[in-house]
């Protein structure tokens, strides 16, 4: 799974991606970063495992991989903390630019080849999840109740489109319920995994980078904080309340010296766990052979704790 080269190629030969040329520069930004962390052809791959014709799904990818994209041009430009070239653009700019890439993902939608239900329904389960994923992006993580209010905002960034784009190949293919409800299910843990493992390497990366971001927001803090009867927790408390002074390197590594100590590395891992084993056991529902990619990937992707 990962980077789909049908996807890319539907997306690429789209006529409007011509029409606005910072578009193009975004896919071109994203294609060597996203090679292992995007699975671009989840749709198309649920679609093949519920009996389609995975060719069928690939404006679902299409759709999918650009929505992720505007998604994560906005937290970059909110975040403030990668070298990604939009980061030198001027908010008006940003925000042209995440919308032509909206605009271009629903225009891949409209050029899906299905019965007028079902498309009803995989546009409206675009729509929908779109709003709710909107909303879900304005609850930022309390330090004051981490590990609700990180659940709460992983579940909008990451885990519903996820769930989408895993349902919607299946709704594509069948109008069995049962197969769709397993595939949002697979979904759901599939997209929360890779939330899990982002912030992995985030947290990880953080002593190098000087990120305040990717440490306020990751699962290995707010593990970390939920230890309240650790003896170190008052001092990662007082750490993280120094909003008013210079939070540099130095600052990041002990915070993540603090946070490995109290075990939030080695928490984040078995979470990651629990979820793999969720997106696994989702997957009985489907034939084996055919879901062996999906089973791969599910696999693939969290992190070993480093010794």
């Amino acid at each position: 799974m990962n980077w789909n080269p049908a996807v890319l190629a539907f997306i690429d030969q789209h006529p409007f991606l011509r029409n606005w040329t910072d578009a193009r520069t975004v896919l071109d930004a994203f294609e060597p970063h996203l090679s292992v962390a995007l699975p671009t052809a989840l749709p198309v791959l649920t679609c093949y495992s519920a009996g389609g014709q995975p060719e069928q799904a690939i404006p679902l990818g299409a759709a999918f991989t650009l929505l992720h994209m505007a998604a994560s041009i906005l937290d970059d430009f909110q975040d403030r903390d990668t070298d990604a070239p939009w980061m030198s653009w001027s908010f008006d700019r940003v925000i042209n630019s995440t919308l032509s890439i909206i605009f271009l993902s629903e225009s891949c939608l409209a050029r899906l080849e299905a019965g007028d239900v079902e498309k009803r329904e995989i546009l409206d389960g675009f729509a929908q999840t779109g709003i709710l994923a909107s909303a879900g992006q304005n609850a930022a993580v309390k330090p004051d109740q981490a590990a609700p209010s990180y659940w709460r905002h992983a579940l909008a960034k990451t885990s519903l489109s996820f769930a989408l784009a895993s349902w919607s190949g299946v709704r594509l293919a069948t109008d069995d319920t049962q197969l769709q409800k397993a595939a949002k299910e697979y979904g759901l843990a599939l997209g929360t995994l890779h939330q899990i493992a982002d912030d992995f390497h985030d947290f990880m990366a953080a002593p190098s980078t000087g990120s305040v971001s990717a440490l306020r927001a990751s699962l290995p803090l707010v593990m970390a904080l939920e230890q309240v009867d650790h003896p170190r927790h008052a001092q990662l408390n007082d750490l993280l309340r120094r909003d008013g002074q210079l939070q540099d390197i130095a600052w990041a590594k002990t915070v993540c010296d603090l946070v490995i100590e109290m075990g939030g590395l080695t928490r984040t891992v078995a979470i990651g766990n629990v979820y793999e084993q969720k997106a696994v056991a989702a997957l009985a529902a489907f034939d084996a052979e055919r879901a062996a990619s999906l089973l791969s990937h599910a696999h693939a992707i969290l992190p070993t704790t480093p010794a």
